[in-house]
């Protein structure tokens, strides 16, 4: 499944987070979300959105130094991961972080940024990309593949 999505503010791009996260609480779609595109395309952006939809009280922030962050989910048993992998350059790496071992076993969401440097590593897991654009000063498209 492709859908195309044409964001053209900051409230659309909150209104497509705060959708896919309904979506993903009612497991609808897939708990491991994996964000692809260029720098400045958006991902970090959607994802303080899709926090605020989970009312993660903490502000999302980017993991890009640390790789990973964790956010507790009010009133669930599970928790949110936002992972940054643009540092990353080898696989041994997600396997010695265990990001790996995080993802496959495990009820939390996911929210991963750079997945698409490691394309191996996620093919094999119930996953949904989302393919952000940059096509203008406040415009992007994000096509989401399930």
């Amino acid at each position: 499944m492709n859908n195309i999505y044409n964001l053209n503010s900051l409230e659309d791009t909150q209104d497509l987070a705060q959708n896919l996260a309904k979506k993903i609480l009612t497991e609808e779609l897939p708990r491991i979300v994996l964000l692809q595109g260029n720098l400045g395309s958006g991902k970090t952006t959607f994802s303080k959105y899709f926090a605020q939809a989970l009312k993660v009280q903490n502000t999302l922030t980017s993991p890009t130094f640390v790789i990973m962050k964790s956010y507790d989910i009010p009133n669930y048993d599970f928790k949110l991961h936002h992972l940054d992998l643009y540092r990353l350059e080898k696989e041994w790496e997600l396997e010695e972080l265990e990001i790996i071992s995080q993802t496959q076993n495990s009820n939390d969401i996911f929210l991963i940024e750079w997945a698409d440097k490691f394309p191996n590593i996620f093919a094999n897991t119930d996953n949904l990309i989302l393919n952000f654009e940059h096509i203008g000063d406040n415009s992007r498209k994000v096509t989401l593949n399930l």
